[in-house]
């Protein structure tokens, strides 16, 4: 394997308060922390590692969205750690680090956010962010499983919910008819997604910057569990992303 990068980068470490946790759609979770640090550090795409009592490795959570003192995780039920999460009570503890990895640019003028699944969480973070109207297409598999947006009056998505159940298309189908006037698509979700959408972007020479997944185990690069390969090597997906813009990636090799 060739020589892996990533360097450590400041995190904060700290023990905070889970102050509200709801059900937002089927096996799908809303959870608040209360907190003033990490709020105003972290950036749309980064990520935190939260400890959840009983497991050895923490496990990585994108930022649904954050004010100056909460922030908002989005997380799907589907495993043993995932299920003692959801079952947390409200002035419950919670051990974070954060913000880890790089987080998306901010400078679109005409922004296209396409989210799959529970890939919506760093796109509505990303939405809050971003200064400039645009359009916003979040495609699940079934009409259950959307969680509501939450965006502020003065940001003017357009918002285009599509579920392969309903409509017997997903977010890919749609995508070229809304590329004209696009300069950047911001696109999290499936792997699947994510090659076809970067297969669609390249062919219309679009800029288009996604989130990348890999297992994780440190979150800062040290234990190497989550390389990916670009095309200038492996790099790795906690440190190095897990934002990468499309042309950084090697498809053949995912």
């Amino acid at each position: 394997m060739e020589k892996l990068s990533g360097k450590m980068k400041k995190f904060i470490h700290k023990e905070t308060i889970l102050t509200d946790i709801k059900k937002a759609a089927l096996n799908i979770f809303l959870l608040t922390l209360e907190d003033n640090q990490i709020s105003e550090a972290i950036n749309p795409g980064q990520f935190l590692q939260l400890k959840i009592k009983g497991k050895i490795l923490r496990r990585p959570f994108s930022i649904f969205s954050r004010s100056n003192n909460t922030i908002k995780i989005l997380f799907r039920v589907c495993g043993e750690g995932t299920k003692i999460l959801s079952e947390m009570k409200p002035q419950s503890k919670l051990d974070i680090i954060g913000p880890l990895g790089n987080g998306f640019p901010l400078d679109s003028k005409s922004p296209l956010f396409i989210a799959g699944g529970l890939g919506v969480a760093p796109l509505n973070f990303l939405a809050n962010e971003i200064k400039n109207s645009g359009k916003f297409i979040y495609g699940t598999k079934h009409e259950n499983e959307f969680v509501a947006l939450s965006f502020p009056e003065t940001t003017k998505h357009k918002i285009i919910k599509i579920s392969e159940e309903k409509d017997k298309k997903n977010v890919c189908d749609i995508l070229p008819e809304h590329l004209e006037n696009t300069d950047t698509v911001y696109a999290s979700g499936p792997r699947k997604m994510l090659k076809k959408v970067a297969d669609i972007c390249t062919k219309n020479k679009t800029t288009c910057f996604i989130t990348w997944e890999e297992r994780m185990g440190c979150g800062f690069g040290l234990c190497q569990s989550c390389a990916v390969k670009t095309r200038a090597g492996y790099k790795m997906t906690c440190a190095d992303g897990p934002v990468f813009n499309i042309n950084e990636l090697d498809w053949h090799e995912h």
